[in-house]
Parts: C-alpha cells; sequence; structure tokens
C-alpha cells in the first residue's frame, strides 16, 4: 500500500510584497534572457556575412541558417564531402550553400 501526502504545497504563492505569484516572475525572467539573444542589429553572421542575425548560437552571432548548419553538423564524427578546391572556398551569403566542408571549417 502507498503512502499519500498528508499535504500539498502551493508553489504558486503570491508574494506579499509585490503581489505576483512566483511562477510569473520566473517566466518574466526568462522572456528576459530569450529576448537578449535575439536580433542584434549591428552585427552580422560571423560564418556567412548575413545581415539578419538571431543573436548569440553556440557562442558566436549568427543567422538561423548558419545555426541549424553547424547544430546538425557541428558533432564529431559527421562526415561531409572532402573540399573540391583545397579548403579554400570563401563563405558569405550567396555562396555558403556550395561547400559544407569550408563552411563548417569557418563556424571554428
Amino acid at each position: 500500500m502507498m503512502d499519500t501526502c498528508d499535504y500539498d504545497i502551493d508553489y504558486r504563492q503570491n508574494d506579499k510584497y509585490t503581489g505576483h505569484d512566483d511562477s510569473s516572475i520566473f517566466m518574466k525572467n526568462i522572456s528576459k534572457k530569450m529576448n537578449s539573444n535575439r536580433h542584434l542589429p549591428n552585427e552580422s553572421c560571423r560564418v556567412c556575412g548575413f545581415e539578419k542575425t538571431t543573436g548569440r548560437n553556440f557562442g558566436v552571432t549568427t543567422c538561423s541558417t548558419c545555426k541549424a548548419f553547424f547544430r546538425r553538423n557541428g558533432r564529431t564524427g559527421s562526415s561531409l564531402p572532402p573540399c573540391r578546391f583545397g579548403g579554400n572556398c570563401p563563405v558569405n551569403e550567396r555562396t555558403r550553400r556550395q561547400c559544407p566542408t569550408c563552411r563548417l571549417a569557418k563556424c571554428f
């Protein structure tokens, strides 16, 4: 037979000074942190140079496509085709999809 708890703790109690419950304060703090990682107006993507960034991803200011590319290919052991031009491909907004090996190298 399982014992049941005699009391139930309500974690959403109102703060006696502000009248806000703890969960709303917690969510506001989370929201502030998330919004601080959004688009940085004066910075471009450090990988491809695209002007519209999504914030700091993996410690570097990147656009959403470079963020997704690194998330898919950045782990150790992922296999990419070797560069056909000796690892000297330009990586910019227009050419970022042409050589995944050079793009990944620029991520690091």
